[in-house]
């Protein structure tokens, strides 16, 4: 083939994130690490203990004007037996109970940020909306300043 053929090594981007931290973010002590929501906080966790800062997370949803969580499926009902599925069905005597529609919490901050400097690490950014929305809600919870430190960025929105 004419095309050329190149194998890169995978580097880790936290030693580069770090370093960049220390050397780039005035008063990063008094900073924290951020977790864009409960799914991260093992990746914020590992960065705080490095640099020596507690953690804060990013916990609930926004829910936009005119938007019901019924839109996104929380509230459906489950889907009737089917003939394949007759090992999991069971006759229940009487009405099945209504389920309970899944509902998160509105967004809120967990844990202290008031007058700290509020760090993001994340491995990629997309669309920024969601750090953006995240930093109004950390500014309003008294953080002095945001920083968001990712490694890819895909930028496509």
């Amino acid at each position: 083939s004419s095309g050329i053929n190149a194998e890169l090594p995978l580097r880790p981007g936290s030693p580069f994130i770090i370093q960049y931290i220390l050397d780039s973010i005035p008063g990063y002590q008094n900073g924290v690490i951020i977790a864009k929501s409960p799914d991260a906080t093992r990746r914020a966790s590992s960065y705080a203990e490095r640099l020596q800062l507690d953690i804060a997370v990013i916990h609930g949803e926004e829910k936009n004007d005119g938007e019901e969580y019924s839109d996104d499926g929380r509230s459906s009902p489950p889907p009737p037996c089917s003939f394949s599925q007759q090992v999991f069905c069971f006759d229940y005597p009487g009405t099945v109970p209504q389920t309970v529609p899944k509902v998160k919490p509105p967004i809120r901050v967990v844990g202290d940020v008031s007058g700290k400097t509020a760090i993001f690490v994340d491995d990629m950014i997309d669309e920024a909306g969601t750090f953006i929305n995240a930093a109004r809600l950390l500014k309003s919870n008294g953080a002095t300043n945001c920083y968001v430190m990712v490694t890819h960025g895909i930028l496509s929105g």
